[in-house]
């Protein structure tokens, strides 16, 4: 299976399993966005009651939280819509909402995933604040953010995010690393058909694929395991390496703060 399209919102709901490498305090209830044995990274949706915590004790592979709602806290700091959690794989870390309720995008590989993870792990990382490189290139109103960029030493995940106009339309093109797109506003459209915030693009890797950004425009944020390279399907430009474009991006941009 090369790609899969879900929607947040059409996913069943109710307790939270074990393989999903997350221990419960409270009520939680989880959305199995994208999961199975047939794909080569996990998606499920949390929602938190107040008071209610997600907990890892050593999991195998690398995690990482996404704020969707609300608002959580790790080691007493918060963090909030658009900000992001890491539990390195051999790693400890909690994760605990106040006193509103709150949702959370949960992402990694299967804990058994057939490579093991090629960094020592052991740690946890607050992306939030000025952790998190974020730019408004005017000229060409595009938006970028970089949560994580595989540059870790411990570790390997890949959070960005990226604002574009409407009417924009990418080339068709193929990354090197599993991915998965969540919209976070606007729209996606794939051929004739849009879809909204809420909406999951999971396309392994070196699939083919392109998209155009609905009348809103489009926001979405992009999870990989590791460092991905860019490739265009024609073959009519090099291979580029994302964290080298991400960066040029970022340079040429206004810095901005989280709205």
């Amino acid at each position: 299976m090369a790609s899969v399209v879900a929607k947040i919102e059409d996913a069943p709901t109710g307790p939270t399993p074990a393989n999903a490498g997350v221990a419960v305090r409270g009520e939680v209830v989880t959305r199995p966005v994208v999961t199975g044995d047939d794909r080569p990274l996990y998606l499920w949706v949390h929602e938190l009651s107040p008071g209610a915590s997600l907990s890892w004790d050593a999991p195998v592979q690398d995690h990482l939280v996404y704020v969707w709602e609300g608002m959580v806290s790790a080691d007493r700091q918060p963090i909030r819509v658009d900000e992001a959690f890491v539990v390195e794989h051999n790693g400890k870390g909690v994760i605990e909402a106040g006193d509103e309720p709150a949702i959370v995008l949960h992402f990694h590989r299967p804990e058994d995933y057939p490579h093991p993870a090629s960094r020592s792990g052991g740690r946890s990382h607050v992306l939030c604040g000025a952790r998190v490189l974020r730019g408004l290139d005017v000229k060409h109103h595009v938006g970028r953010a970089l949560w994580a960029d595989a540059s870790c030493p411990t570790c390997e995940v890949w959070l960005h995010g990226n604002q574009l106009p409407a009417g924009l339309k990418t080339d068709r093109h193929f990354h090197t690393e599993d991915e998965i797109i969540v919209v976070t506003s606007g729209e996606i459209k794939l051929g004739r058909l849009g879809y909204g915030r809420g909406a999951v693009l999971a396309v392994d890797a070196e699939t083919h694929y392109g998209f155009t950004c609905g009348e809103p425009g489009l926001s979405f944020i992009n999870f990989r395991p590791a460092t991905p390279v860019y490739v265009v399907g024609d073959g009519s430009r090099p291979p580029q390496d994302e964290r080298d474009l991400l960066l040029r991006g970022l340079s040429r941009s206004q810095p901005v703060g989280v709205a």
